[in-house]
C-alpha cells in the first residue's frame, strides 16, 4: 500500500512553535550587537563632537587601518565565543 503524498498532522496538545522561554532571552547590555551600535555611533559622531579636523586623506587612511584592526579583532572574538563548531561544506 503506497504512503500518502500528504502527511497528516498530529493530533493533541503538540505545538510545532512552543512560546519563547525566559532563559531564550538576554539583557539589552548584554547584547554584543548593541555595544557595537554604541561604538560605531560614538566613532561617528565623536570627531564631530570634539571638533577635531582631519584631513580627508588622513581620514581615510585611520578609518582603513580601524576597520581592519576591528574586523580582526571581531572574529578572533567571535570564535573564542562561539558555542559551536563550523562546519566544513562538502
Amino acid at each position: 500500500m503506497p504512503e500518502p503524498a500528504i502527511t497528516p498532522k498530529p493530533t493533541g496538545d503538540s505545538n510545532p512553535n512552543p512560546p519563547p522561554n525566559i532563559d531564550d532571552f538576554k539583557g539589552l547590555f548584554q547584547s554584543k550587537t548593541f555595544w557595537g551600535i554604541v561604538v560605531m555611533i560614538f566613532g561617528a559622531l565623536g570627531r564631530n563632537w570634539l571638533g577635531i579636523d582631519i584631513e580627508e586623506e588622513t581620514q581615510a587612511s585611520i578609518t582603513e587601518e580601524i576597520v581592519v584592526i576591528v574586523g580582526a579583532v571581531l572574529a578572533i572574538y567571535g570564535r573564542l565565543v562561539a558555542s559551536k563548531q563550523i562546519d566544513a561544506i562538502a
